[in-house]
């Protein structure tokens, strides 16, 4: 029978190791603390390391830990700092605390940059920009990229706005969004776009049985037919106001705009938010609105006339237009407010044969949000500042 290991631990060791063993944040240090009173309560060095502790542990590393003990005291239990070889590959021309960021940069980019003819980085292409010089395993490139937690991940789609001034231009928006935010009694920031929906309902998935079985998009036998709604949101009360018609044209954005003076009539600015679609910036739009202080140039076809029609309304409201970079549909949260509308009116509708109950079904969603509404916000991504 192995001979008790002798330790003689005195009142306040115990009770400091009774301590640790039971409320230490790390298990390892809970481990060593359980294995030096069962030694000290007359175990043996290898009755313990046999079946006393979180995995079977050798003598010799239980004499090590209570060598410790005696010399350090609970601090001679923990891992102590710098243990191991440090890793010697970095990449070239940076230390191991810049490489992580070098790396990423330089994945980030197209490998031809770098006089590489393929599309995606390799093992062996990123072994090329490792330091050390010399030839290096694909084994142990992959073990640094394992350190600096970069792995092999699958892409997502991702589109981004070829706008040379997308940059300054979500300048300007936040600018004039977080000036809103301090003064909302001076101030009216608004997101607008439009909206099509159709007689026959869009496909998309509902419970159904179990089998071949399947949901229904009923259909009506009569031709297709579009409707078109134009929107705009509050991007600090949530609230919305709308038009709806068969088309969107000037004339209905000149009608809205008029309802949005009316809305806020206390506002000495209204900022309107939009895409570049051309109809926004018709001249029939303009000659409504305040002169415009964009230092853009609004998107219009070159054979459009400069000037507005007689007919068109010659007021001054208080609107300042500011045109969303190109192609950047996701900078405009009613995006998602259409999102909710399908959602809940236009997928599988059973209002085919009923134009004018389906156009009713859209007004009632619309005037949910007519007065303010923190749900829209946290829906749309502006809740709580985002």
């Amino acid at each position: 029978m192995p001979r008790p290991y002798q330790l003689d631990l005195s009142a306040a060791q115990r009770t400091e190791l009774q301590q640790a063993r039971d409320h230490h944040p790390k298990p390892y240090v809970r481990e060593r603390a359980a294995a030096i009173l069962k030694v000290a309560a007359g175990q043996s060095l290898r009755e313990v390391g046999r079946q006393g502790l979180l995995r079977p542990r050798q003598h010799r590393t239980l004499s090590r830990w209570i060598r410790r003990y005696r010399a350090e005291g609970l601090a001679g239990l923990l891992v102590r700092p710098c243990r191991g070889r440090k890793p010697a590959v970095t990449v070239s021309g940076h230390t191991r605390e810049t490489s992580r960021p070098a790396l990423l940069a330089m994945l980030h980019q197209d490998p031809h940059a770098y006089d590489h003819d393929r599309a995606r980085w390799t093992l062996a292409l990123l072994g090329e920009h490792l330091g050390p010089p010399g030839p290096r395993s694909r084994g142990s490139v992959w073990r640094f990229l394992d350190r600096l937690r970069i792995g092999y991940k699958r892409a997502r789609q991702y589109v981004h706005s070829p706008d040379p001034d997308c940059q300054a231009k979500v300048a300007r928006f936040q600018e004039a969004l977080e000036r809103t935010r301090a003064e909302p009694e001076r101030y009216v920031f608004l997101y607008l776009d439009e909206h099509t929906y159709f007689r026959q309902p869009t496909q998309e998935r509902a419970y159904e049985a179990v089998g071949h079985t399947q949901p229904l998009a009923r259909r009506s036998l009569r031709s297709n037919r579009a409707g078109r709604v134009v929107a705009v949101v509050d991007a600090v009360r949530g609230r919305v106001l709308w038009e709806q018609g068969a088309h969107v044209t000037a004339s209905t954005l000149s009608t809205l705009y008029t309802r949005l003076q009316a809305a806020y009539p206390q506002a000495e600015t209204i900022y309107v938010a939009q895409d570049n679609w051309p109809v926004h910036f018709h001249p029939n739009v303009l000659v409504g609105l305040a002169p415009q202080d964009w230092p853009w140039p609004f998107n219009r076809p070159p054979n459009w006339s400069a000037e507005a029609t007689i007919a068109a309304p010659r007021t001054t409201l208080h609107i300042q237009l500011l045109g969303l970079p190109t192609y950047a549909s996701w900078l405009n949260p009613v995006e998602k407010l259409w999102r909710w509308l399908q959602q809940d009116v236009t997928h599988l509708h059973r209002l085919a044969d009923d134009w004018t109950a389906l156009q009713q079904r859209i007004a009632d969603f619309l005037n949910r949000f007519t007065a303010d509404s923190p749900d829209l916000l946290q829906y749309v991504g502006l809740g709580a500042h985002n």
